[in-house]
């Protein structure tokens, strides 16, 4: 085989000999990256969080992580005065996730002035830059990956306030009503800095006829070495087959590197974190599936009719409900195959799921308390899982993700079964997904290029 760079887009922290001064680098809209003492914060973050309990006795749960920071006293938290002013910004994509919020928070405070901002793509980043760090700009910044690539870096310099007395003290908020493992994504140093909105997975589709045919059960690849082993053998028996049906094409790197869940630096303790032999294995399984041009690559549309004639292992374009759930249904009938649902483990033979759109109230906001409602209402039914209209599926606003708060999945589900036809096994194969098994949730920054050569 002929060598071929592999380009993955990795943190810094890779870069040992660089790493040294991470500590005080510079970031846009960060400044300089501080580390808080010990006593200033609590328990660890999604990054690293004590996965949630799950039942399935086949499932070995990762080991809890070593507890970092003692628990924020928020009894004496007292929330902020209430004002008569709101700023928030938007761009194309986000308008219309916040185009409808705002116009909740018109309607229930209707005495408080918004001045709700649409700009453009480039000026939305542009003016987020340079006013926030200066005191100025939104009073609630709704963010993506794609805003700031290592969310945490600038998370630690503490530009956002601490939502964790609002969450405490606030009595219409719940944690309950969220799944906690998502929400405690948005925690550094204990500190709730962000909160996730939306959410997805490292979930991907294959058949139980598939998994018979080699001698697998869904049960064998709940870890990462019965996932990597369950790899080999299907390469084995289809040595021209894909290894997944979207985000990689022959370099499957890019693929797996965000389902495996690599951190790279662990900001609690200033440090790499970085399990070497898991990344070799990643980059030993991308080998092992790479081609110098794709062999049967699955067709936009086909990619079922790719797994059942045994030329992909797995479908991966899973970042909406319906089309993780209810395109199970064609697979039903149109193949007459099983689909199954899997979640690919870990680094810690976990789950790592990916925050998609975030809410945070910078400190220099001088309106928090109208920031907080506003978020509020982002992790509101009306938002979350959408309006209820007559002969029609509801629409959630967040064009991608999963909704971070429960009700609002469940009725999805729900929906899809009755407008679609989803498989009620489907339905709750997917709930379960999302709720028994432990997510470990976090940004994985990715600013940095390192090369591989095979």
């Amino acid at each position: 085989m002929k060598k071929h760079i592999l380009s993955l887009m990795l943190t810094a922290a890779l870069l040992l000999s660089a790493f040294a001064g991470c500590g005080g680098e510079t970031e846009p809209m960060s400044g300089k990256t501080e580390t808080p003492e010990k006593t200033d914060a609590s328990v660890p973050p999604g990054t690293g969080d004590t996965p949630g309990e799950n039942t399935d006795p086949a499932f070995d749960p990762p080991e809890e992580p070593e507890e970092l920071y003692p628990t924020p006293d928020y009894s004496g938290f007292e929330m902020p005065a209430a004002t008569d002013s709101l700023t928030v910004y938007a761009y194309s994509f986000i308008s219309s996730i916040l185009t409808p919020a705002v116009e909740l928070f018109k309607t229930q405070y209707p005495n408080v002035k918004v001045d709700y901002q649409i700009l453009g793509d480039d000026e939305y980043d542009t003016r987020l830059r340079a006013e926030i760090p200066a005191g100025r700009g939104p009073d609630l910044l709704i963010g993506t990956s794609a805003l700031l690539p290592d969310v945490y870096k600038t998370m630690s310099t503490k530009i956002f306030t601490d939502l964790g007395g609002f969450m405490e003290k606030d009595g219409d908020y719940n944690p309950s009503d969220y799944n906690e493992g998502v929400i405690r994504g948005g925690l550094l140093y204990g500190r709730q800095y962000i909160l996730p909105l939306t959410f997805s997975s490292s979930c991907v589709i294959t058949s139980e006829e598939l998994l018979a045919e080699n001698g697998l059960t869904p049960d064998s690849m709940r870890t990462w070495q019965g996932f990597y082993e369950a790899c080999q053998i299907f390469h084995e028996k289809h040595p021209d087959a894909a290894l997944f049906c979207h985000g990689g094409n022959q370099y499957y790197l890019t693929t797996l590197y965000p389902y495996i869940g690599f951190r790279m630096i662990d900001y609690e303790k200033n440090a790499v974190s970085f399990d070497e032999e898991r990344f070799r294995d990643m980059v030993d399984l991308s080998r092992l599936y790479c081609y110098p041009d794709i062999p049967n690559e699955p067709k936009f549309g086909e990619e079922y009719m790719a797994v059942h004639d045994r030329n992909c292992f797995f479908i991966n374009e899973n970042t909406t409900i319906i089309t993780t759930v209810t395109d199970c249904l064609a697979w039903r009938y149109d193949y007459d195959e099983t689909p199954v649902m899997l979640a690919i483990p870990d680094e810690n033979d976990g789950v790592t799921a990916r925050i998609e759109y975030y809410g945070a109230v910078p400190e220099s906001s001088q309106n928090k308390l109208n920031a907080w409602r506003l978020m509020k209402i982002l992790l509101s039914n009306e938002i979350q899982y959408g309006e209820d209209k007559e002969n029609a599926p509801p629409k959630t606003t967040y064009p991608i993700g999963f909704p971070v708060r429960k009700e609002s999945l469940r009725k999805a589900l729900d929906s899809n079964t009755y407008w679609n036809g989803a498989d009620e096994s489907d339905v709750e194969s997917f709930w379960q997904l999302m709720e028994a098994l432990p997510i470990l949730l976090y940004f994985r920054p990715l600013y940095a290029i390192i090369s591989y050569r095979i």
